[in-house]
């Protein structure tokens, strides 16, 4: 039998994608999400002006700076981390937008998003 062979990069920014779904389920369940995602989801709650996903991307901007001053140095590869970040918070604001519609009405509705969201996430990651 044959190794199908996937380019890493491919497989890089389809997990982004499957995250990003993954997050947008937990957001229609409405049960929680996890510690690092709710910073920027409370905030977006806040801060209508802003959407999660540009949250998303601001935090990791802090973050990457913060990297920056706790170790002396800056590095490609962090550039490299915040455009990755970037494209997370585009692909979450776009899964967010094509769901608008979606609702989860009654508990069997919110559990069944948070199990399929909860799945894609692990697929993901």
């Amino acid at each position: 039998m044959k190794k199908l062979k996937l380019p890493s990069e491919l497989a890089f920014f389809a997990g982004m994608a499957l995250l990003a779904v993954g997050i947008a389920f937990f957001i229609k369940a409405d049960f929680g999400m996890s510690v690092i995602q709710s910073c920027a989801y409370i905030l977006s709650l806040t801060m209508p002006f802003f959407s999660f996903g540009t949250l998303n991307y601001l935090l990791q901007l802090v973050l990457i700076a913060a990297l920056c001053l706790i170790v002396r140095r800056f590095s490609l590869r962090f550039i490299v981390s915040f455009g990755s970040a970037v494209f997370y918070g585009y692909t979450v604001d776009f899964v967010i937008y094509l769901m608008r519609a979606l609702s989860a009405g009654s508990l069997v509705a919110r559990i069944a998003f948070f199990v399929v969201g909860f799945f894609l996430i692990i697929f993901a990651v």
